[in-house]
């Protein structure tokens, strides 16, 4: 199974060009999704360096992408 999630406004509350602060549980579901087998897309507008922070941000909380 695939999931594309989008990044600000959903991860993350809006304030783009910025990283928002941590929506509510997004993280929580998106670790149990992977638990269950899902790969996660990034689906967002966000390119270059600031698709890399997002990115990297990701992979801090724990977030692998395919």
């Amino acid at each position: 199974m695939y999931i594309c999630v989008d990044f600000d406004g959903t991860i993350v509350d809006h304030d783009y060009p910025n990283i928002g602060k941590p929506a509510p549980q997004a993280i929580h579901y998106l670790k149990e999704w992977q638990r269950r087998g899902a790969k996660l897309i990034l689906f967002t507008k966000r390119s270059g360096e600031k698709l890399d922070e997002a990115e990297e941000y990701l992979e801090g909380e724990g977030i692998k992408l395919v």
